[in-house]
């Protein structure tokens, strides 16, 4: 075996921690190593803000999803709902005739009642504002 392999094996935790400092000294002075120390410092505070960011977003998170699991409260619904009114009931109410007809075809009626109308309303009004 390597004689460097086998002495480095033999390497404890704290003996690895001095070997990369002298290396950190040897590669950038002992000028550099406080502007290193201070760029690590405040790498690990950012580390640690954003770390505390996402905890506090999880936190909310789980906090809004409890809320919504509640029960809803229960509420007074009207005892009789009246039903909805139906196409032909409605196109009767307009004064069309309805007898034989698809509800496709009621409801194209209805459409051209409901334009006639509006072009009838802007017809008066653009007749009104002439005359005056």
């Amino acid at each position: 075996m390597i004689p460097i392999l086998s002495y480095t094996m033999q390497i404890g935790g704290s003996e690895w921690i001095w070997l990369i400092f002298l290396a950190v000294l040897l590669l950038f002075g002992p000028t550099k190593l406080p502007e290193l120390a201070r760029g690590l410092g405040k790498a690990m505070g950012e580390f640690q803000k954003g770390r505390a960011e996402i905890e506090r977003e999880i936190r909310l998170a789980t906090a809004a999803t409890d809320t919504v699991k509640k029960p809803l409260p229960k509420t007074d619904l009207p005892k009789e709902i009246k039903p909805v009114q139906t196409i032909s009931k409605a196109a009767e109410d307009m004064g069309l005739n309805v007898e034989g007809k698809t509800d496709d075809q009621i409801r194209k009626d209805i459409i051209d009642f409901l334009n006639r109308k509006d072009a009838q309303e802007l017809h008066d009004a653009s007749t009104q504002t002439t005359s005056t």
